[in-house]
């Protein structure tokens, strides 16, 4: 039987990204499901240090979550410590 689990990403090396950005954050949303905070970061591309696939004044999100309403005896990761605020780079 196979088993599978879940962990927290390590970060990447920026000497090994295919692709560095500096972004700055436009707008977040945030929604809740139960236990979790979720976020949706829209970030607006300001410059493009390296790579393809980019370009500036281009915007794209990413999705963020922190556990907040935990259950006792449950273990689970705990989601993303910071999250950024609108202005942000």
């Amino acid at each position: 039987m196979a088993s599978s689990a879940l962990g927290e990403r390590p970060p990447d090396k920026r000497e090994e990204a295919g692709v560095v950005v500096k972004c700055r954050v436009e707008r977040i949303v945030k929604t809740r499901d139960g236990e979790n905070d979720n976020f949706i970061i829209h970030l607006r591309v300001e410059t493009v240090g390296r790579g393809t696939g980019a370009t500036v004044g281009e915007l794209f999100s990413v999705s963020i979550w922190r556990w907040v309403r935990k259950k006792p005896g449950y273990v689970d990761a705990n989601g993303h410590k910071g999250r950024p605020r609108v202005g942000d780079q």
